[in-house]
């Protein structure tokens, strides 16, 4: 009989426990799609600008402008389990909300491979201040911004909530506890520390009180469920204002597909949380 390390897996099946890619045979072709749309999406959009917030070469921002002033701003956080992937990949999902009235920034970040998780959070939020410091010439409104991540973007989204200007979150099949993930395949890249599993688990901090949308699909991995239940119950006496929502016929991939759409169920929640604001 195997031993547990966490709950009820064993090691063997806690990696697989987070592991989208292993349960989902159709997420690596929809991981090309979705390069695909960016790609698009970077060359054919006529407002689309990349800007540097720093000096390393991962520290850029792509940003797409509705073409309005004093617009809301959705800043979205890649995902890549802190490690894989880059801004580039998730350019498509800007599609929904600049056709709504919304700005949108991509900030990009090193990996874990090259520094430590409590690093590339202050990485974000340096690009968080950089955006707000510019507001005015890239036509946002520096106190209407909206933070937005998938998987560990959405990890990322919970802890950025208590940045200046940011009015609220939206964390698409996001991990609100690292103690999983210290203790699989995972950390052998990861290297987190029972320091970081307490100061960088949402589920172990003290709560923001600013709206909360925690989103993911009903096919998505239990795991991702049943932290995201976790997470809503945690912050649920305090935060009144947050919802939780699974998505029906979605998967941890195919729930991107709502943000993409201008009419997109995430779109539309952003929409409704959020407002559309005021430009002119």
């Amino acid at each position: 009989m195997k031993t547990p390390v966490y709950r009820d897996f064993d090691r063997e099946a806690l990696d697989a426990a987070y592991n989208p890619l292993q349960s989902d045979p159709d997420g690596a072709a929809l991981l090309r799609d979705y390069e695909s749309n960016s790609w698009l999406m970077r060359h054919q959009y006529p407002r689309f600008a990349e800007h540097c917030y720093g000096e390393r070469e991962e520290l850029r921002i792509d940003f797409f402008s509705c073409g309005k002033s004093h617009a809301p701003l959705l800043v979205f956080i890649h995902d890549g389990y802190w490690q894989l992937r880059t801004k580039e990949t998730f350019s498509f999902v800007a599609n929904g909300l600049v056709k709504q009235g919304w700005n949108i920034a991509f900030p990009g970040c090193s990996p874990i491979t090259r520094q430590p998780l409590n690093s590339i959070l202050e990485e974000l939020r340096s690009a968080i201040r950089w955006l707000r410091k510019r507001a005015f010439e890239l036509g946002s409104d520096a106190s209407h911004i909206v933070v937005a991540g998938w998987s560990a973007g959405g990890h990322l989204t919970s802890l950025l909530l208590d940045e200046p200007g940011v009015i609220g979150g939206v964390s698409i099949s996001g991990v609100y506890d690292l103690e999983p993930f210290a203790l699989s395949c995972f950390n052998e890249v990861l290297q987190l520390t029972t320091t970081d599993i307490e100061v960088l688990s949402p589920l172990r901090l003290p709560c923001v009180d600013k709206p909360l949308l925690t989103v993911c699909g009903r096919h998505d991995l239990p795991e991702i469920r049943r932290q995201m239940q976790e997470f809503a119950a945690y912050r649920g006496p305090l935060c009144q204002s947050d919802q939780s929502i699974e998505l029906e016929g979605h998967t941890h991939y195919t729930i991107l597909q709502e943000l993409e759409a201008p009419e997109g169920a995430l779109t539309q929640l952003i929409i409704q949380t959020f407002g559309r604001h005021r430009y002119s």
